[in-house]
């Protein structure tokens, strides 16, 4: 009986250790937005647009280039490249600081991910993988600006700001 236990303790272990080294999303093409599946016409995606020395990402309705491939790396970081684009990634932009908007350039910015909630909420966050000033920061909204609203840096800790984005399989 004890016997038994302990090998199932050890299943359960390794089990838990598979789980936890898989990906929180498979490689592949999404659609990251924010709003309501039940309600597309007021959903925003992810927008990268190429036009400037470090591009830019605001969110709007439906258009073409709003599909994201994502590859995963290791210690559950993640890069996001524009499809269509190739070689422009979702990045720093011109800096990672509170408020600055986030880019789209040629330089593979990996990124923290991590699931925010379950089931039909499922969203996902990125955190810029170091530490600003001491702060975790966040692919968020803007603050600043009118619509369409621009993707920016935000603290973890700014209320009132959209911290976690739904990812949406999308097929070719």
């Amino acid at each position: 009986m004890r016997h038994a236990i302990i090998v199932l303790i050890a299943i359960l272990a390794i089990i838990h250790a598979v789980m936890a080294a898989a990906p929180l999303l498979a490689n592949g093409y999404y659609r990251i937005y924010t709003g309501n599946s039940h309600h597309p016409p007021s959903n925003r995606y992810f927008t990268g647009k190429t036009d400037a020395s470090v591009g830019s990402v605001s969110l709007e309705p439906n258009s073409t280039s709003q599909v994201w491939r994502l590859r995963n790396h290791s210690n559950g970081q993640v890069s996001l490249e524009l499809r269509g684009k190739e070689k422009y990634y979702l990045s720093a932009g011109r800096s990672a600081l509170p408020g600055a908007n986030v880019g789209v350039t040629r330089t593979q910015q990996r990124w923290n991910i991590e699931k925010f909630a379950g089931g039909s909420f499922t969203r996902y966050t990125l955190k810029y993988p170091t530490q600003v000033f001491n702060k975790t920061l966040v692919v968020s909204t803007s603050t600043g600006s009118v619509d369409p609203k621009r993707v920016a840096f935000q603290n973890e800790e700014t209320p009132d700001v959209t911290k976690a984005w739904k990812f949406a399989r999308y097929k070719n």
